[in-house]
C-alpha cells in the first residue's frame, strides 16, 4: 500500500548550466524526467508536474504552474502544497534520476521520530539536502515568507525549520545501501547528462 503521500516534480528551471530545457531530454527508451516520475508514481497516486512550461506532459500526472509571486524551486514547492492532496510531499526535481523508492519510505518512517518535524531531509555533503526530501503543507506560510525575503532558496527555509525544531534531518550514512548519496545526484550540465547517457542501457 502506499503512504498518504503527494509528489511534487519540479520541472520549470531555466537550465542555464544546461544549454535549455533537460526535463524531456531522451534516456533510454524515454526522457529524463520519466525516470523520475516513475518513482513518483511508486510511491504516490498524487503526483503533480510544476512548472512554467506547458509543453511538457505525462500520464497520471497534474500538470500545474508555478507559484507566480516566487521564483525558483520556492515557487514550485509552494504551488505543489497548496494543490497537493496529502498532508505531507515528497519534493522531486526533473532531473534527480537516481531517486529511490527505498530511500523515500525510510524518510516517511522516520518522520515520527520527531513529532514537531514538518520537513524530512536526508544530511549528506555537511548539509540538509532540499531535494528527495518530505514537506508538510503546514510550512507553506514559512515558504511564502522565506520567498519574499532577501534570501528566497530552499536552504534558508530549512534553516528557519531547524532553528523552530520543526527539522529532521537524517544522515545519509544511516541509509544502509545508499550511503553513498549516489541517489542525491542530479544533473546540472551536458557533461552530466553525457555521463549519465554512458551508463544508461
Amino acid at each position: 500500500m502506499k503512504p498518504d503521500l503527494s509528489v511534487i516534480v519540479l520541472a520549470g528551471g531555466d537550465a542555464k548550466r544546461f544549454g535549455g530545457r533537460k526535463a524531456d531530454r531522451p534516456l533510454g527508451s524515454g526522457r529524463l524526467m520519466d525516470r523520475v516520475l516513475d518513482v513518483a508514481h511508486a510511491v504516490s497516486d498524487d503526483v503533480l508536474l510544476l512548472g512554467r512550461d506547458r509543453g511538457l506532459e505525462a500520464p497520471g500526472v497534474r500538470r500545474l504552474p508555478d507559484e507566480s509571486a516566487l521564483r525558483g524551486p520556492l515557487a514550485g514547492l509552494a504551488a505543489g502544497l497548496r494543490a497537493a492532496r496529502n498532508a505531507w510531499s515528497l519534493l522531486l526535481p526533473c532531473d534527480m534520476p537516481h531517486a529511490r523508492t527505498e530511500v523515500v519510505s525510510k524518510l516517511w518512517s522516520a518522520r515520527g521520530n520527531l513529532s514537531s518535524a514538518r520537513a524530512v531531509t536526508v544530511h549528506s555533503g555537511g548539509m540538509s539536502q532540499p531535494f528527495h526530501a518530505l514537506y508538510h503543507r503546514d510550512v507553506l506560510s514559512e515558504v511564502l515568507a522565506v520567498g519574499h525575503s532577501s534570501r528566497p532558496s530552499l536552504r534558508s527555509l530549512l534553516a528557519d525549520l531547524a532553528a523552530q525544531g520543526r527539522l529532521l534531518d537524517i544522515h545519509v550514512e544511516s541509509l544502509g545501501s545508499h550511503a553513498d548519496g549516489h541517489f542525491l545526484e542530479d544533473v546540472d550540465t551536458p557533461a552530466d547528462f553525457a555521463r549519465l547517457l554512458a551508463t544508461t542501457a
